[in-house]
């Protein structure tokens, strides 16, 4: 069993978390080497302490993202440090400034993991500074510029002189599922594969693609949030699906109708396979951090050849059955090839804006890059720059309430932390500073991981206090124990994300091996404090876990995505019917439907967490939960596009097909909401596409008249403002339609597997 869990490191994942280990000895090696030489050590030991626990805050992400983490946990680990030294001798000004301070650093998840893991070593920070001697202003600021210098040297670690980067493993295997389908587009298109080769070749492509949601998975466990990095690469991965599932299509409709009228057809289709082929691999290797442009010029112009093939065979119609048949399948496959270029040109979009946002070049504090990169086209990089523009405190405003589940995280982690700090002070227990340190670590917004950890911890520390004693009678050389303790640290940090016991056995190593070089004896390592702190602590984080502000564990992720699913109908019909109603819309309203439906999505990455870190979880149902955790959040955004072109809206007459459209819209997000309460594969979904053509035809026989207007000098005074009301709203419906089939595919796959 121990060997399966190391195997993990032979992933894609686990190359991340090698590269997380060998970063840490670097951060603790160099400053320790440089005390040495400077005869400095006990000031370089806490540099390198200080850079160790920084490290804990990169978790990885977009390049932008993670400086800011970096940047603002530095600064904050700086005030920790300060004040906690000016009050730790005052036990009232302690329990005041650690009860807020660690509601702070728990409340902190509420900016995802990156928010999360910052938290963690802030509370870290508070509470060491506490647990040391007080001090006067000029030993306060010491601390403090020496946890400043470790911060700064993690910084310039992390972002300025790592060789490797660090997401490559999981964008490689992402960029695999794209040359797949290049390879297997190849295969087709210059050897004629018959039908069990092209099956075998599809299932191939099949299993790329699952590897890549598996190893996503992976990375998944332990974190806790939302990462913009890993959202971007489920979308790719979705992508790929959806091309893969439109090639498919076309490859079926070839298959049945292979007439002797489609000569012409299929060469065209031969080219345009070869020239999809191209752009996967260009695609792949943008996901890689290759400079390559995509080109969609030529399979523009294959597919305008394709239909110049339809209009030639309506032209020739007879009575003739095959004339017929062959006219329906070239119009079938403009229809797949219309769609697969939208998805392509979508794709190379995303990809892109991945490669710039995870550049060092990219600006740190440009917002409105990083709302680019979580845009999925330009009609929602507008509406994203808009929200941009929201201050900073708005997922602080948006989660201060009782039921917000991050709200009531902070809230025990708060707690916790005043009652472990008057169990120290009020008892004769030493060393209570792993009370405080043990309830950081341990205690989790859902009660499943908390529940694990906590014996997790135990059996960690109780093993890990057990084996280094051996050690620490046995080794005297200072240097060769820090050398120990360094290494123990850069293997803990590999581990903690998917094996928290054998991490904390290698913590604890490095935590008494920091103790007896700081100058203790090793018959005063306090080994038996450690062990009763570490009980008391863990004692702490379950009783709060299980018994304050816990809801039903039940009930958790089905309902929870019910929720979300209910309000994001809500929020779709409260803004479609504005643009159909010709009275005054309230404004208030939809707003705070729209903050409805966010509160809905944060409490859905809460219950995710539960269903991923619960043991009984199985492993088939964490892949669907992950993607209905995206795509539900970003259904809401698109509704966020549609309300941001709303207050520009003239009140133009809209198609007959929109009330169709929107209660089909209604009527599919109801039935898989159903479907998840009723623990069933959902129906399949009414003919949202077939509308939606409808209504989209409509438009684009609008655009031409218009351009003919405009070619003639002439100006409407219905097409100009009805274009202008519909043209991003209509190419967002579309984009809409494709997140409720992800969402609809998402949910077969987790009841599927009931």
């Amino acid at each position: 069993m121990l060997i399966k869990r190391f195997a993990f490191l032979l992933r894609p994942g686990g190359k991340i978390e090698i590269t997380r280990g060998i970063r840490t000895l670097m951060a603790m090696a160099i400053p320790s080497l440089l005390g040495l030489v400077l005869h400095e050590q006990q000031d370089w030991l806490t540099i390198a302490l200080f850079a160790q626990i920084m490290m804990l805050a990169d978790v990885g992400g977009l390049y932008a993202q993670r400086a800011k983490t970096l940047i603002g946990t530095t600064v904050g680990v700086f005030l920790a440090l300060f004040l906690g030294t000016l009050v730790s001798g005052s036990l009232g000004w302690t329990l005041l400034l650690v009860s807020i301070g660690l509601f702070l650093a728990g409340y902190l998840t509420v900016y995802g993991e990156n928010g999360g893991a910052s938290g963690v070593v802030l509370g870290f920070t508070l509470l060491l500074a506490i647990s040391l001697p007080q001090g006067g202003f000029d030993t306060a600021f010491m601390r403090s510029l020496l946890g400043l210098m470790g911060g700064l040297w993690s910084i310039f670690l992390a972002l300025f002189i790592w060789p490797f980067q660090p997401n490559y493993p999981l964008r490689k295997v992402v960029a695999q599922n794209f040359q797949g389908i290049a390879q297997h587009l190849q295969r087709v298109s210059t050897v004629k594969l018959d039908r069990e080769q092209n099956d075998q070749s599809f299932v191939q492509v099949r299993q790329l693609l699952l590897k890549s949601r598996e190893t996503l998975t992976y990375t998944r466990l332990g974190s806790w949030g939302h990462n913009d990095l890993r959202e971007l690469l489920i979308v790719l991965i979705e992508d790929s699906d959806r091309i893969m599932t439109t090639l498919t299509a076309m490859r079926e409709i070839v298959t049945l109708h292979s007439l002797p009228q489609l000569a012409t057809v299929e060469i065209l289709l031969e080219d345009v396979l070869k020239q999809v082929a191209l752009i996967c691999e260009d695609i792949a290797q943008l996901i890689l951090g290759k400079q390559k442009k995509p080109d969609c010029d030529r399979l523009q112009l294959l597919i305008k050849a394709l239909q110049q093939q339809q209009q030639l065979q309506q032209q020739t119609l007879t009575l003739d059955v095959d004339d017929y048949t062959s006219w329906i399948t070239v119009e079938q496959l403009n229809i797949w090839l219309e769609k697969l270029q939208s998805q392509l040109q979508l794709t190379v979009q995303t990809t892109q804006e991945l490669q710039r946002g995870d550049s060092h070049k990219q600006s740190i504090g440009n917002r409105e890059k990083i709302a680019k990169i979580l845009s999925r086209h330009k009609s929602e990089i507008k509406a994203l720059g808009i929200s941009s523009k929201q201050p900073w405190w708005e997922p602080l405003k948006e989660n201060f309430s009782i039921e917000s589940p991050l709200f009531r995280h902070a809230l025990r982690l708060s707690i916790g932390a005043v009652l472990g700090i008057l169990i120290y002070t009020l008892l004769p227990i030493r060393q209570g500073f792993w009370i405080g340190l043990t309830l950081l670590f341990v205690l989790k917004p859902d009660f499943s991981l908390t529940f694990q950890r906590f014996f997790s911890r135990i059996l960690g520390t109780v093993s890990g206090v057990g084996a280094v004693y051996v050690i620490l009678v046995t080794v005297q050389d200072p240097l060769l124990l820090e050398m120990i303790g360094i290494i123990a640290m850069a293997i803990a940090i590999s581990l903690i994300r998917f094996h928290y016991s054998l991490a904390v056995f290698f913590i604890t190593a490095f935590a008494l091996i920091l103790h007896q070089i700081s100058g203790q004896t090793s018959e005063n390592l306090g080994i038996n404090d450690r062990i009763v702190c570490t009980l008391i602590g863990g004692i702490l984080a379950f009783a709060l876990s299980f018994g304050l502000l816990r809801q039903k564990e039940e009930w958790r992720f089905s309902t929870v995505a019910i929720t979300a699913l209910n309000k994001v109908n809500l929020y779709f019909q409260a803004v479609m019917t504005a643009f159909l109603d010709k009275t005054v819309y309230q404004v208030e309203e939809l707003h705070q439907r729209r903050n409805k439906a966010r509160i809905a999505n944060t409490c859905l990455q809460t219950a995710l967490e539960r269903l991923i870190d619960d043991p009984s979880t199985p492993f088939v149902k964490i892949e669907p939960a992950i993607t209905l955790a995206n795509y539900i959040p970003r259904l809401g955004r698109g509704v966020t596009i549609l309300l941001t072109q709303l207050e520009q809206y003239s009140g133009s007459e809209a198609h007959p097909n929109i009330n169709s459209f929107i209660q089909q819209v209604t009527e599919a997000l109801t039935m898989l909401s159903q479907s998840l309460q009723n623990n069933q594969k959902p129906l399949p979904l009414p003919a949202l596409n077939e509308t939606l053509q409808d209504i989209f035809s409509h438009l684009q026989a609008l655009q031409q008249a218009r351009l003919s207007e405009i070619s003639n000098h002439q100006d409407s005074q219905q097409l100009r403002p009805y274009l202008r009301d519909y043209n991003i709203v209509i190419t967002e419906l579309r984009e809409i339609v494709r997140r409720i089939e992800t969402i609809q595919a998402a949910i077969a796959r987790f009841e599927g597997e009931s």
